[in-house]
């Protein structure tokens, strides 16, 4: 005796091989790093009209770069600082003693004169 299946069972088995076979593309798809930034059709990376990367919502935000941060610094090593020999400088003469002078008078202070009293206009 043989079994049929009836409409309603093979339209379930079509839907279910499709949704797998829609969902199995996904699987396949680049690493998480991969992913971080926009990509177009010819795998560059999309960039805005102020020289920025636009990056997807996958995966941990990318890494920090020349191309796509505009506050990147690059690390650079300091340069090694060489010893280099000092010799004491001569002797020079000491100064002769100075002359005794008087002290200054102290600044004058400009006081201005006193107002007058403001006359009522009432």
């Amino acid at each position: 005796m043989t079994k049929s299946f009836s409409k309603t069972q093979i339209g379930m088995a079509v839907a279910c091989a499709l949704a797998l076979g829609i969902l199995s593309g996904a699987a396949g798809a680049q690493d998480a790093k991969d992913r971080q930034f926009v990509e177009d059709a010819r795998t560059d990376v999309v960039m805005s009209g102020f020289g920025l990367c636009w990056h997807s919502g996958f995966g941990p935000p990318p890494p920090p770069g020349p191309r796509c941060d505009p506050n990147y610094v690059a690390y650079v090593e300091p340069p090694v600082m060489k010893p280099v020999a000092v010799t004491p400088p001569a002797m020079a003469p000491a100064p002769p003693p100075a002359a005794v002078v008087a002290p200054e008078p102290p600044p004058q202070i400009y006081v201005p004169p006193p107002r007058p009293a403001r006359k009522d206009r009432n």
